[in-house]
């Protein structure tokens, strides 16, 4: 298991390990991504089911106390940002589904 997770200002990612009848992990490894993530809201994500290959897309979606939705595509451990302003009104996001040419959000 695996995923994103926002402690105080950073961001993290979070990975535990769970095999076939084990009731917990038996080790939880954290790593810091970066900081500044007090502002944010709302946080959702997109990664690569079974059937796509090895390297396609991760996406992580952030929106901003301001209105101002992020989205980053990560390759390893690198993230690249764009942001869009103007979604003042959004109070929560879902990603509904994905492809590797597109991601579409609800709001």
């Amino acid at each position: 298991m695996s995923g994103h997770v926002v402690i105080g200002s950073g961001l993290y990612t979070l990975h535990y390990p769970v095999f076939d009848g084990q009731d917990r992990p038996y080790e939880v490894i954290i790593d810091r991504v970066g900081g500044g993530w007090d502002r944010f809201v709302g946080l959702t994500s997109s990664r690569p089911v079974a059937s796509e290959p090895a390297n396609a897309t991760q996406r992580l979606y952030g929106l901003r106390d301001d209105g101002t939705l992020y989205r980053w595509t990560i390759t390893g451990t690198t993230y690249r940002a764009a942001s869009y302003p103007g979604f003042a009104g959004v109070k929560a996001m879902k990603l509904l589904s994905r492809t590797s040419t597109y991601d579409t959000t609800s709001r």
